[in-house]
């Protein structure tokens, strides 16, 4: 799932994600509640509310993800050359610009928690591997 989390006082304010990956959420949420819909049904609020709330808690986890270790950038270009990915393709991924990217792995800019996670989950990898430790 490619997700853009934007903060706000240090906390996850809101999920961004591609409205057809929102639209399987809604199916998968309704189908675990037993529903056996072929055609997707709208959410009641209630439900809707408890979705955002399961994704909100999963969500709070992106804080602790920095205390990995410490950011080395140079990694980002050792896993990419290992599995032979171009740094369009990564940045596409992450949702960031190709320019962005190149400057996370020069070291020249730290990236934040959200765009640290949607590098490693990029990149196919704990972002533990990311880090100095």
């Amino acid at each position: 799932m490619s997700v853009q989390v934007i903060m706000k006082d240090g906390r996850p304010e809101w999920a961004v994600l591609p409205y057809d990956e929102y639209e399987a959420l809604l199916v998968r949420a309704e189908a675990s509640q037993g529903a056996a819909s072929e055609e997707p049904a709208a959410l009641k609020p209630e439900d809707r509310k408890q979705l955002r709330n399961s994704l909100m808690e999963q969500l709070k986890d992106v804080a602790s993800i920095s205390d990995a270790g410490s950011f080395q950038g140079a990694k980002v270009t050792a896993v990419m050359q290992s599995k032979g990915l171009d740094a369009a393709f990564v940045a596409r991924e992450v949702g960031i610009s190709p320019v962005y990217l190149k400057q996370i792995e020069a070291g020249e800019r730290e990236p934040s928690e959200p765009i640290l996670r949607n590098i490693a989950r990029a990149l196919g990898v704990d972002v533990k591997e990311l880090s100095g430790s």
